[in-house]
């Protein structure tokens, strides 16, 4: 399956970066390669891990359709938790259609409230792609 970066992911990353949330072998060795599992999903067991992957849900507690959350625990020196929401969508990009991974953002989870707020934006943003506004910044 093909990931794609999509700007909002890429200025989430840099935004936690610059913060401090999680350091370079953080990134390297685990969320990287962790986030290159898209590429084959849903076939790795890691999938199948709630401690790891699980379904998007809003704030009235129902499932986003195909929205998903890839969770990261204890990171960075301040034990943080990472979430990377990932909308996993049938698409047509340059004529080809076929179901792609788009990473939407990352944040560090501070409480439920956040988390709302977060889903929310991940609908938006499921829309978006949906509509092809979205800018590509490239693809894992």
């Amino acid at each position: 399956m093909e990931v794609i970066i999509t700007e909002w992911a890429k200025q989430s990353y840099l935004d936690l970066r610059q913060s401090q949330t999680f350091n370079r072998i953080d990134y390297k060795f685990t969320m990287r390669p962790d986030a290159e599992l898209l590429k084959i999903y849903p076939h790795d067991p890691k999938f199948s891990l709630s401690k790891f992957w699980g379904p998007a849900i809003d704030s009235a507690n129902k499932i986003i359709p195909h929205g998903f959350k890839m969770k990261w625990h204890n990171m960075g020196n301040g034990n943080v938790q990472i979430r990377l929401l990932v909308a996993i969508l049938t698409t047509d990009v340059s004529g080809i259609t076929e179901e792609r991974a788009f990473l939407c953002q990352s944040y560090a989870k501070t409480g439920s409230n956040q988390d709302k707020r977060e889903m929310e934006k991940l609908k938006i943003r499921m829309t978006r792609i949906v509509q092809g506004k979205y800018f590509y910044r490239g693809s894992l």
